[in-house]
């Protein structure tokens, strides 16, 4: 790598009192990294960390750079193997949130043809909603109105949005404080104001996956299915029996319709700042072998135990992601690719 890509990003993960002992580290320190995809889709006129998505051009660059040098693209379990060996070398690992259509239609074709295993974490609440995400539908509704205002349990989330960058900057603010609220209550409202203002839900609903998609999805030798922890946390501290309950009831409904029991547990975007060590502590006695957490840095050798716990870092248009995406697995990418992502912003 030279010079120019050793760059000294710090990736943070804000815990309540108690930091992992990786969450403030020099990306290039580590030996690889564990990257999130939430979504696959061309640079639109929206652009917000709080929505991220990769365009599917640079994701290509990205991974023939990756491959490139050197980094070897493992399974969640392969990868746990190597730690625990204390022999990762430079490895990436590719996971997948949400219930985005784009995972079949681009992302895994895509990686399949390249030969690179994925970890999907499926949340079953978002399976059994069978519904657009409310932060798309938000985002709809961002493109569609001058103004939105979402009123969750008294409080008011609002701003403009009669430009592009009016409605990027509002969903920047309003989509981060929604998810400390019930998803069941953010969603009511959202889709309330959709409805109102006549954005096609039904059109919003053909880009999110069901049951039936994952069933396929299990049978591809290169793909595994994990568990995305439910929202336990939301509008306060939920206590330990709480939030082993919403675990195991997820547990228990993704074995039910996908017929076997995950490994593998990850902590989506709604628990950013909000993991705690009881968390995976009730992850490990459900039987997870590894729990990868919302944010991070880069993965050491020393990061394994026998219950794995692995930072994540996200693998989107956003200069900086890319940038530690590429730095954490020893790639450089071409400068149109760079370009592109700036340009986007």
């Amino acid at each position: 790598m030279t010079d120019a890509h050793k760059h000294a990003f710090l990736s943070k993960l804000p815990t309540r009192g108690n930091p992992w002992p990786n969450a403030s580290a020099h990306v290039t320190r580590g030996v690889g990294a564990v990257l999130r995809i939430e979504r696959v889709r061309a640079a639109g006129p929206i652009r917000c960390d709080a929505l991220p998505s990769i365009d599917p051009d640079l994701l290509g660059e990205f991974l023939d750079a990756a491959s490139a040098a050197d980094a070897a693209f493992v399974s969640l379990a392969e990868l746990r193997t190597r730690l625990l060996a204390k022999d990762a070398g430079r490895a990436a690992c590719l996971t997948f949130d949400g219930a985005d259509r784009s995972l079949v239609t681009q992302l895994a074709p895509a990686l399949v043809a390249r030969g690179l295993p994925l970890t999907v974490f499926v949340s079953p609440e978002a399976m059994d909603a069978d519904a657009p995400h409310w932060r798309y539908c938000l985002e709809a509704l961002a493109e569609k109105a001058d103004r939105i205002g979402v009123a969750v349990r008294g409080q008011t989330y609002a701003g403009p949005c009669r430009t592009a960058e009016e409605a990027s900057n509002t969903l920047e603010a309003v989509v981060p404080p929604l998810w400390s609220h019930p998803e069941a209550l953010v969603r009511r409202a959202v889709f309330a104001l959709c409805e109102a203002d006549g954005v096609d839900m039904a059109a919003l609903a053909q880009h999110t996956l069901g049951w039936d998609d994952l069933r396929a999805l299990a049978k591809t030798p290169l793909i595994s299915l994990g568990l995305l922890a439910p929202n336990c946390h939301a509008a306060g501290a939920a206590s330990y029996d709480a939030v082993r309950d919403g675990f195991a009831a997820a547990l228990a409904r993704f074995e039910e319709q996908l017929g076997a029991k995950p490994a593998h547990l990850a902590f989506g975007a709604a628990w950013h700042g909000f993991v705690e060590p009881r968390d995976l502590e009730i992850a490990e006695k459900l039987g997870f072998k590894a729990a990868c957490l919302p944010a991070g840095g880069p993965i050491f050798n020393e990061d394994a135990t026998d219950f794995t716990v692995l930072p994540r870092m996200m693998l989107s248009d956003a200069p900086d992601a890319v940038l530690d995406a590429q730095a954490a697995c020893g790639a450089g990418l071409a400068r149109s690719a760079f370009a592109r992502a700036v340009n986007a912003r």
